[in-house]
């Protein structure tokens, strides 16, 4: 029986273990833009493929100079967060549809529940993307963005 029991709290560890695999991989490959050729899938409850690598990854229009610019003409500093001094990088991760509409939003990391809620807005916003292609064709793909928030002090103020 405490084989049983090692052998069960040995494979839930394995088990954590892969999926913080798969979830570092997605940030890394996605956060830093990067294309890879080698398609790894993840099955969604309605059985439809969403892909985290593809042949051509998802881009917003204009590309990542544009992404920018239209994040921080967009982003607003939540007051409470403001006027608490909360600072950090809320981590998302969408869905980049075939037809390049956004869809799952989800917060995977964030400092305060302020600075998430108004980055899931300023990704709502967004026009569609480029969608993602594997071999030519357009697929749902998995897209993991980071939002940093960064108090400006008066001296940085000053200095603008």
């Amino acid at each position: 029986m405490d084989i049983m029991k090692i052998n069960n709290q040995n494979f839930i560890v394995m088990k954590k273990s892969i999926l913080i695999g798969f979830i570092f991989c997605g940030l890394f490959a996605n956060a830093a833009f990067a294309t890879d050729s080698t398609a790894k899938e993840k099955i969604t409850p309605n059985e439809e493929r969403v892909l985290f690598f593809t042949d051509t990854m998802p881009q917003f229009q204009g590309g990542q100079e544009d992404l920018y610019k239209f994040i921080a003409q967009n982003l607003r500093y939540p007051f409470y967060a403001a006027k608490n001094g909360i600072q950090g990088r809320v981590m998302l991760r969408f869905i980049v549809q075939k037809d390049g509409s956004i869809t799952n939003i989800k917060v995977i990391s964030s400092p305060d529940e302020s600075l998430s809620n108004e980055a899931v807005r300023v990704i709502m916003a967004m026009p569609n993307w480029i969608p993602g292609k594997l071999n030519g064709e357009p697929v749902d793909v998995y897209f993991t963005l980071p939002i940093n928030y960064i108090l400006q002090t008066t001296e940085e103020k000053k200095k603008k």
